[in-house]
């Protein structure tokens, strides 16, 4: 195929005869399947052929000819291409249209120069081209849409009619394309010309018929005709030109001797539209007078004579002028529009009608005569304002029809001539109108000849034909009104159809549609009463046992409905044709007459009652309805409808008049008095009224008699209860209440805010499709606020449903059933406003529950039925809109469904969907196909949501079921979607077609794997191999590049990085500039700098990016990175991309100036990036308050990027376009809501970028709120304190929180007058200054900081001295401290000099601080952090050692008992330094020294008798292992201390300490065994404490029991029954213990950092933690060398907790590591880095009860990365480990010569592939969890790798690192090893921790040089700046790492010391660097742990090779 393209590439390149080229396509079209795209990618090169061609005069028809073939096969082939096609002529049109006016047209769009061209050829292509475009208008028109560049075309048509002005052959044949084109633009609606475009068509199209020697032919007349019937009535800019120039063709007509009635039309037409633009037209009586002849023109004629008159009479005076005098006529008439035409022109037009009528139906009138009345109607409808001819006869179309009927056989032609008058085919026309004609045959005329030809016609038996229609008969027969007429009709019914009982048997065959049509007409006065009886004879027809009126009527009600929701419609569109006009009168007879049956029907009527409301002039009608409602409803209904009708009552106020709105609120205010009846309500929990003055006493009565509301908290926390209510109405009035109640509140606390926003969330999804739900909550989220990520957590609401078994259980299928009804059907339902639209909801409803089983009511009775308990747990207001649908029958005709292939011949989004749905929901069998079948109606109406939600469903059944066949297709289809997307060059945009099926078919794919998770999670996946094998294969078909392509298209960028890194793993790792590419924009998109950053280092040479600029973009030095960038544009200055990235290095460092100029300079050099580079020109000038630059650039095209929007809404305020700028606001939140609703990624940190957004918008709107409040100032004092707390919680990264500041001081202050706001507007430079300090933006601060002292008129002193000693200037920044005077010094200050002393002593004087401590002190209130530092100042700079480590002592207790923000550090602060003291006490001193010590360890030891005082028990609780391990001292006086301190922890949180304290109690230390045993003692005064401590000791007891329990050597267990052995019978008896399991979270406290005044015990430990209930007897054996058990323990929860225990090991020494983990955790989470980047550590509850023995909180679903990679390769058919370890051990010693580690690579690695990577696919199928999983192992690893080398961990073999299947969490176990005691085993190890090369594999491409190496570094600096606090956790039990038991048995040491080369090599590594030198220590460590040569030499049983 290729070769045959190039063939014709080479002919149009060679320029060859135009017609062989024809040749060669037209042989390619009919042998071979020539490419569609290729096809339209040569209609430019065949244009640009044309052009140069020196015969083209003579070759125009061939060219035509090429094209239009060419656009045909195009179009036929693939619809997208052909769209493509004419969007390509279009263009060029347009632009040989700016050429020929010498508008320069790039050479590089066509490869054309414009100036060569000559202006022949120019024109005859031009010809060409139009004549093409013609061709495709009018080819296939009903395919093409209405959007598709035709804006262009609009632009360009009245320039082209203009050129034909010209008189020759060239612009005829112009004129006759450009006619053909605007006939068939308005024909077909595809252009809606402006009135000033119509305009400008007449105008010149009237030049063009005026020409001299030009006879125009009836094209041009006819163009006019066309436009001018099309638009009546457009106001004319200047009707005295269109006056004139049709006065000059008028003269040209009489002289030419001009005569048909085409060109008279169009005259007539013109005048008419002159004259009602108040003009004058002195010619129309002649051409009135000419026109006679033509009788088709005389109600035209009579339409302008009667305006002509009226003109006369009432508009123009009797001075002989065109122009109106305005003076005189203003208050008569409206000159800023048309002359409205006159009704009675209308109504003597329409008076025609009846008498035209009646002489077509007269016996004597020929048929002949009949076709000329007819086209006289057809005139009256055209000149009525294009009146549908069948509004004009309405009132006659009965006799229209019976004379239809009646000359069926005798004229059957003109018979079907009156069918066509009404756009009918002769059988349509009689279906239609059967409700006339089948009477009228029946019971008229008795003649069964007639009966056969109508059965005929409409191709069906007699007796079908009654059956079907037999609702018009027994209709006609009931309303009847003379009983022996109907008599009469019944007798003649029963000859005709042979049958005595043929009423009952046709009333009840049709007796819905009979009920239906009975209950309408109950409505008409005239026909009211005959309505009622024939409503009763049909409910004794129908039914045989006695049933109440409104029992019948309520089974038909519904249907009822559904014909009152059509006049509805109708009423609304003002539809020529309303079917039942008195539907709202009818409808408050039924529901009287429905009585207590109403109720069931209450939710579907509240929907209708909602539609009547809006319609025009029906309010009093729907009050009297709502009114009706209400009273009829019972209390049990009202209240649980309370909602949706106060809901509906507040609507209809929106609408109401004054006096209607009067009625409304007497009615609100008994329905509210009923509703406090029955519920009692406090006011607030009353829906919010609305602000209309006439419910201001209904407000004020309903204060008055309720009392107070909830205060605002407490309402908001109920709000959040509420929010979780099905019912869309309640949500509706939840969200407005939490609007108005944060509105109050000013932001709700960081605990309430994780339920509320997680709910938010989910609303936003789950109402996507209700505009005011999804606005309310966009509102909302943007109260709220974006709240930091980390630190909240926030679970998003998995609302996902799983269909396992394949819908062939009943159960599952309910299920999914219910949930798709409550979630999807049921919001979509209550979102649409349109009425026709219910009945197809109420169609798939009704077989939905039908197919579940619902339907049965003697199921549904059945309480025991699995479907009546399905049925019970529906929420209410489900369940009632649920019932009436349960007997309803609804039918639904489906469209026959098309083949394959529906992408590519699709035309919209929505008509694709469909089509898919329907063929794949056709092939289904069983309840799937019931219950996909039974959606296709709200499938068929563009239900998009609900549409998309069952596709991934259908696709896994089809797929799961094996339907190969199906599944290929299915797979054709999809890949035909993603190569679209692929081959797609523009970025697709929401909206876009591709793009929405690209969202489709990765929801698909997403969707399988989210099964194949589920499954796995459930432990079903043994049960379900097969299907998951399908499932597997079906998504192995599409190939990775594709789908990644795809993925990254549609936004799903994780799904895109899995799919690249997939593809790149099966490229042996090989990276493509391609991929290389996608990459890069993946990693910017996700603002994944770290890995952006390796990436560009990694490939810098490809990505064009100097090495210095990646480096300065690294650290932040952005000023530097600019230069480089200024330089490298200058190279390349069209490269959109390096401009956009010079722009955000710009915007980084604050020099927005900059941005501007090169913005400008960029819209010069890359004109076609306008729009986005315009964006980032206003983002840059509202930032600068550079308001000239934003309102000229708010005005060009922009990208409308979140900060551009901005800009524009700033602009609109600052203008004063206050509508505006709310418009503006409205659509960007309504935007941004959509992305919420429609991501990819749930999470709500991937939501924050949107949701920050949000808050903006709400920042906006809140300013301009203040400012129009009666005292601004006030009001911004009022929220200055939200402000505040707000910034603190707004992600910590620079972007956010620099951009919410500038906004604020935009919105607030920028665009306001200057008034008294100095104070305010300083405070907000000064947090800008603060703000882009922090992030290294020096010159933005300074500018900041200048501006916040210049409205202060003082100087910031501290924040000068912050600035100078950031930018280098450390002497200044000190004597900027130092000069502030004395009584000015503040905690703040002190703290700061203090801080920055340490960080450089050679600055300032150690007593200096000191003093400046002393008089900050007097000088303001203390708090935490001031004694902190305080402490911290005396312990760094010990001037006077022992006074220095006693106000250690003395300042870190003051600390502690503010609060615990610097709990590690304080805490470890306050024990070091007072057993230093003690210490030094036990030293051998002088006297002088001795009294010394004693002096201050007595003031120290009075602190610590008092501490629990003033330090709250539970800040002990983390510290009490040191505590009691400081029990071994000799010293009375200290062991009493800490003994009060331990027993007021045990006595505070008994359950909590137990444990630990019945560990020690084993210690074999005398000391702290025998004072542990006192304090238990002690503690037992108390009963409950005391049963505590027996339980917990008998617990311990028995479990060492089980501990010491010996498994006989050699024999193989798994799991042991503790019944069946004798020792162990006590512990399986144990129940109902008092004592609390000990989890992590039951050990571990969560401190306030806050301590409160007014409790001492705050609740620091969950409540209700579970007790021990009992012990699962059955228990496992591990494999071990130890044999360690794992036992179950059921809590009183029922939860069931696991634990290990284990023998003959220390678990103090894990303990002890753990301990330090935790400290660590802390510290993560407080630096801001590491908290942003969600660092931690995966700890676990270790709890050692003795020397040698305890337990291990145990850990489900984690495995060994051992077993990982072993499982993997033997899966894969490769060696196991064993067999790896046996080579390598048979390599040793040359593994160990191997200095470059080249043997370990090429003999051991190459039998070793990297597998681990492939247990993340495996484990996380589903693209986000897969690298939110891959994120956390990286993570998770990096930080345990530091922490590790820190402490000196070793022994980290393959099985000690474990694996969480859950969420990829790296598991540490086997934390004994410390100290580098790896480095004294027979085989060192020489790795700092383990990073082999399957852990670097798994990372993804870049390796360790990503994340893991950013995350290392991130977490080395947070130790560092930790270390005393962290290295203080190891002092108390350090020698037990050095030492084994027997070792320390046998040396008889009784105090355990820490060895001094451990301690100090251990406390060298925490001593603080320069950031410069940790980062490559880091750096040096990763490349020691990953250097083959060092992995070669580890010991073969640490698997170096995993």
């Amino acid at each position: 195929m290729e070769k045959f393209e190039n063939v014709i590439k080479e002919q149009l390149e060679n320029d060859d005869d135009i017609e062989d080229i024809h040749t060669s396509l037209t042989t390619l079209y009919d042998k071979l399947n020539i490419s569609p795209a290729f096809c339209s990618s040569l209609f430019v090169p065949i244009l640009r052929h044309c052009m140069y061609n020196d015969e083209l005069q003579n070759s125009q028809d061939i060219y035509v000819a090429t094209l239009n073939d060419l656009y045909t096969y195009t179009l036929t082939k693939e619809l997208n291409f052909g769209k493509r096609s004419f969007v390509t002529i279009t263009s060029f049109i347009s632009d040989l249209l700016k050429a020929r006016n010498n508008i320069h047209i790039p050479y590089e769009k066509y490869h054309i120069n414009f100036n060569e061209i000559r202006i022949d050829n120019l024109h005859y292509t031009l010809v060409i081209a139009t004549s093409t475009c013609s061709f495709m208008l009018n080819f296939n028109s009903n395919r093409m849409e209405i959007n598709l560049n035709m804006n262009v075309l609009s632009n360009y048509l009245s320039k082209l009619v203009k050129f034909c002005e010209v008189n020759n052959d060239i612009s005829n044949a112009i004129t006759q394309n450009t006619t053909s084109i605007i006939q068939s633009v308005i024909k077909n609606h595809y252009i809606k010309f402006n009135q000033l475009q119509i305009e400008t068509l007449i105008y010149n199209l009237l030049v063009i018929f005026r020409q001299k020697n030009c006879h125009p032919s009836n094209n041009v007349a006819n163009t006019l005709n066309c436009i001018l019937q099309a638009s009546f009535n457009i106001k004319i800019r200047y009707p005295s030109a269109l006056a004139s120039i049709t006065n000059s063709v008028v003269a040209f007509v009489e002289d030419n001797n001009l005569s048909d009635d085409v060109t008279f039309r169009a005259l007539l037409n013109v005048s008419y539209l002159i004259l009602k633009n108040y003009t004058k037209t002195p010619w129309l009586d002649t051409i009135i007078s000419l026109s006679q002849q033509f009788d088709d023109l005389e109600i035209l004629r009579e339409k302008a004579s009667l305006l002509l008159n009226y003109t006369n009479s009432n508009v123009f005076d009797s001075q002989d002028h065109m122009e109106v005098d305005q003076d005189d006529m203003h208050t008569k008439f409206n000159f800023n529009n048309v002359l409205k035409c006159p009704p009675f022109i209308y109504e003597k037009l329409m008076t025609k009608v009846g008498p035209i009528i009646d002489k077509m139906v007269a016996e004597d009138t020929t048929s002949i005569e009949c076709k000329a009345l007819m086209a006289k109607l057809i005139e009256i409808s055209i000149y009525t304002d294009n009146t549908n001819i069948m509004t004009l006869c309405q009132d006659h179309m009965e006799t229209l029809t019976e004379f239809v009927t009646r000359i069926l056989l005798k004229d059957p032609s003109l018979a079907e001539s009156v069918a066509a008058l009404f756009s009918y085919e002769l059988p349509q026309f009689l279906h239609k109108y059967l409700r006339y004609a089948l009477p009228y045959c029946i019971f008229k005329t008795l003649d069964e000849e007639l009966l056969l030809n109508i059965s005929s016609i409409l191709e069906t038996s007699k007796d079908e034909l009654l059956e079907n229609c037999a609702h018009h008969i027994i209709l006609s027969l009931l309303l009847e009104p003379e009983s022996s007429v109907r008599n009469d009709y019944l007798t003649r019914l029963q000859k005709i159809s042979n049958r005595s009982q043929i009423f009952r048997h046709l009333a009840t065959l049709k007796a819905t549609k009979i009920t239906t049509i009975l209950c309408l007409t109950l409505g008409n006065p005239k026909l009211r009463k005959q309505s009622a009886l024939a409503l009763s004879e049909m409910k004794k027809a129908i039914f045989k046992v006695a049933t109440t009126i409104g029992e019948y009527l309520s089974e038909y009600f519904l249907s009822f409905l559904t014909k009152v929701s059509r006049f509805i419609s109708e009423t609304r569109t003002k539809s020529v044709e309303i079917h039942d006009p008195y539907a709202l009168d009818a409808l408050k007879e039924i529901m009287i007459q429905l009585g207590s049956n109403l109720n069931e029907h209450t939710p579907h009527l509240i929907k209708v009652l909602q539609a009547i409301n809006e319609l025009d002039n029906f309010q009093p009608n729907a009050l009297l309805l709502w009114e009706t409602l209400i009273s009829i409803l019972n209390d049990e209904t009202l209240k649980l409808n309370f909602y949706g009708i106060i809901n509906g009552l507040f609507h209809l106020l929106s609408f109401s008049t004054h006096s209607t709105r009067v009625s409304i609120a007497d009615l609100m205010q008994k329905l509210l008095d009923r509703q406090i009846g029955l519920t009692n309500p406090r006011f607030s929990d009353l829906p919010p009224l609305p602000n209309y003055k006439e419910l201001i006493g209904l407000k004020n009565y309903l204060k008055s008699r309720l009392g107070q509301s909830l205060d605002a908290k407490n309402q908001v926390a109920q709000i959040i209860r509420n929010l979780n209510s099905t019912d869309d109405v309640q949500i509706l009035f939840e969200l407005r209440k939490l609007d108005v109640s944060l509105n109050n509140y000013q932001g709700i606390s960081t605990n309430a805010s994780p339920p509320l926003l997680s709910r938010l969330l989910y609303l936003a999804q789950k109402y996507a499709s209700n505009k005011e739900i999804s606005s309310l909550v966009g509102i909302c989220l943007g109260k709220v606020g974006a709240i930091n990520p980390s630190i909240i957590g926030i679970k998003t609401i998995d609302n996902d449903i799983f269909i396992v078994r394949n819908f062939k259980d009943d159960n599952e299928n309910r299920v999914f059933v219910c949930h798709l009804i409550t979630s999807h059907i049921f919001p979509a339902y209550c979102a649409i406003n349109n009425e026709s639209t219910y009945q197809f909801f109420h169609y798939a409803v009704q077989s939905l529950l039908k197919a579940t089983g619902f339907s049965d009511k003697v199921m549904m009775r059945t309480k025991s039925s699995r479907v009546y308990k399905a049925w019970v747990i529906l929420p209410p207001s489900i369940k009632e809109f649920l019932m009436p649908l349960l007997r309803s029958s609804y039918s639904f005709s489906k469209e026959n469904t098309s083949d394959y292939p529906f992408f590519s011949v699709a035309t919209s989004f929505q008509e694709w969907i469909q089509k898919w749905y329907s063929c794949m929901a056709q092939v289904t069998t069983g309840s799937s196909n019931r219950i996909f079948e039974a959606c296709i109606s709200i499938v068929a109406k563009g239900v998009i949501d609900v549409t998309t939600f069952l596709i991934p469903y259908l696709v896994l059944h089809l797929i799961i079921s094996d339907m190969k066949d199906a599944v290929d297709q299915v797979i054709e289809e999809m890949m035909s979607v993603l190569n679209a997307s692929a081959s797609s060059k523009d970025d697709l945009l929401p909206g876009d077609m591709i793009q929405q099926c690209l969202e489709v078919v990765v929801s698909i794919t997403e969707y399988a794997r989210k099964w194949l998770n589920n499954i796995k999670n459930t432990q079903r996946i043994h049960v379900l191999q097969t299907e998951a094998k399908h499932i597997t294969l079906f998504l192995e078909k599409i190939p990775d590049k594709t789908m990644a392509i795809a993925a990254f298209r549609s936004k799903a960028y994780p799904q895109a990085l899995m799919h690249f890194e997939t593809y790149c793993k099966g490229k042996n790792g090989e990276l493509d500039p391609e991929i290389l590419n996608y990459l890069y924009q993946i990693y910017t998109r996700m603002e994944d700098r770290v890995d952006l950053i390796a990436l560009l280092k990694e490939n810098a040479k490809l990505f064009k990016y100097d090495p210095d600029l990646i480096f300065y973009e690294e650290v932040g030095d952005w000023e530097a990175a600019d230069i480089i960038y200024n330089e490298s544009l200058n190279d390349d200055p069209t490269d959109i991309s390096r401009y956009t990235e010079y722009v955000d290095c710009l915007k980084k460092w604050g020099n927005y100036e900059t941005v501007l100029s090169v913005a400008e300079k960029a819209i010069a050099n890359i004109p076609e990036w306008v729009p986005q580079i315009n964006s980032l020109r206003i983002d840059s000038a509202w930032r600068l308050n550079d308001h000239h630059v934003l309102d000229k650039a708010v005005a060009l095209p922009m990208k409308k990027t979140p900060e551009a929007l901005i800009g524009c809404i700033l602009s609109k305020m600052r203008n004063k376009q206050q509508l505006e700028a709310a418009a503006l606001i409205e659509e960007t939140r309504d935007k941004l809501v959509h992305q919420l609703a429609f991501q990819t990624a749930k999470s709500y940190r991937k939501s924050y970028p949107i949701i920050f957004n949000l808050q903006l918008l709400q920042e906006l709107e809140n300013a301009q709120t203040i400012w129009e409040s009666e005292n601004p100032l006030e009001a911004i004092q009022k929220i200055e304190g939200y402000w505040n707390s707000n910034y603190v919680n707004i992600a910590s990264k620079y972007q956010f929180r620099h951009n919410l500041l500038e906004l604020r001081k935009a919105a607030f202050f920028d665009i306001r007058p200057k008034s008294n706001v100095d104070a305010f507007e300083s405070r907000l430079w000064l947090k800008l200054a603060k703000s882009a300090r922090k992030a290294g933006n020096m010159r933005y601060a300074f500018k900041a900081l200048l501006k916040s002292e210049q409205l202060s008129k003082q100087l910031n002193i501290a924040e000068r001295a912050k600035w100078n000693w950031a930018k280098g200037f450390k002497k200044l920044a000190i004597d900027k401290l130092l000069s502030k005077p004395k009584e000015y010094r503040t905690n703040a200050d002190a703290i700061l000099l203090s801080k920055l002393q340490t960080e450089d002593t050679a600055y300032l004087n150690v007593l200096e601080t000191r003093r400046y401590f002393n008089e900050a002190a007097n000088n303001c209130a203390k708090n935490e952090k001031f004694f902190y530092s305080w402490a911290s100042f005396y312990n760094k700079h010990q001037l006077n050692e022992l006074g220095s480590i006693y106000h250690s002592v003395k300042f870190s207790a003051i600390a502690l008992s503010y609060g615990s923000k610097y709990y590690y550090g304080t805490m470890s602060l306050l024990i070091n330094s007072w057993f230093e003291l003690i210490s030094i006490n036990e030293r051998k001193l002088s006297e002088s020294d001795r009294k010394n010590v004693d002096y201050f360890l007595d003031k120290a030891n009075r602190i610590m008798a008092k501490i629990t005082e003033t330090v709250r028990p539970y800040q002990f609780c983390s510290f009490l292992t040191r505590l009691i391990w400081h029990l071994s001292y000799n010293n009375a006086r200290v062991a009493n201390c800490l003994m009060n301190i331990i027993l007021s922890v045990l006595m505070t949180y008994p359950s909590a300490t137990i444990w630990l304290l019945l560990g020690a109690k084993q210690s074999e230390e005398p000391f702290i065994k025998d004072r542990i045993s006192v304090i238990l003692t002690r503690a037992q005064e108390s009963p409950q404490v005391a049963s505590i401590i027996k339980d917990a000791h008998t617990l311990v007891n028995e479990l060492m029991t089980l501990s010491n329990y010996q498994i006989l050597a050699g024999k193989a267990v798994d799991t042991m029954d503790m019944g069946t052995i004798q020792e162990l019978y006590k512990l399986r008896t144990l129940k109902d213990l008092k004592v609390q399991i000990p989890t992590e979270t039951s050990l571990y406290p969560i401190l306030p950092e806050l301590n409160s005044k007014e409790a001492k015990n705050s609740q620091v430990f969950p409540s209700n933690l579970p007790t021990v209930k009992r012990i699962i007897p059955d228990f496992a054996v591990m494999k071990s060398l130890q044999k360690p058990k794992r036992i179950a323990i059921e809590g009183s929860d029922g939860k069931i907790y696991k634990f290990l225990v284990k023998s003959n090991d220390d678990l103090r020494k894990d303990a002890r590591t753990m301990e330090f983990n935790y400290a660590i955790n802390s510290f993560l989470k407080k630096a801001t880095e590491s908290r942003d980047n969600e660092l931690y550590i995966r700890t676990y509850a270790v709890i050692p009860l003795g020397p040698a023995w305890g337990l291990i909180q145990w850990i489900d679903n984690i495995t060994p990365l051992k077993t990982i990679v072993n499982d993997a390769w033997v899966a894969e058919g490769m060696q196991g480990v064993s067999h790896i370890t046996a080579s390598f051990n048979r390599m040793k010693d040359m593994l160990e010569r191997d200095e470059s580690g080249t043997v370990f690579k090429h003999e051991i690695l190459s039998k070793c592939p990297p597998v681990f990577y492939k247990w993340f696919l495996k484990c996380f199928p589903q693209p986000d969890q897969w690298l939110a999983s891959r994120t956390r192992y990286v993570k998770t690893l990096a930080v345990m790798s530091i922490v590790g080398y820190m402490v000196g961990l070793g022994d980290r073999h393959a099985e000690n690192i474990l694996f969480d299947e859950k969420n990829g969490d790296c598991v540490h176990v086997d934390l004994n090893m410390l100290f580098e005691l790896g480095l004294k085993l027979n085989v060192p190890e020489l790795v700092p921790f383990r990073l082999t090369h399957n852990l670097v594999d798994a990372m993804g491409i870049q390796g360790y040089k990503g994340l893991f190496t950013s995350t290392c570094k991130i977490t080395f600096n947070v130790l560092l700046k930790n270390g005393d606090a962290l290295t203080s956790v190891f002092e108390t039990l350090g020698c037990l790492w050095a030492l084994n038991a027997k070792e320390l048995k046998s040396s008889g040491i009784t105090k355990f010391l820490v060895k001094e080369t451990d301690k100090q090599k251990f406390e060298s590594r925490f001593k603080k660097r320069p950031e410069a030198e940790a980062s490559m220590h880091v750096e040096k460590l990763i490349k020691m742990a990953a250097e083959p040569a060092n992995l070669a030499k580890m010991y073969s049983g640490w698997a170096p090779f995993i």
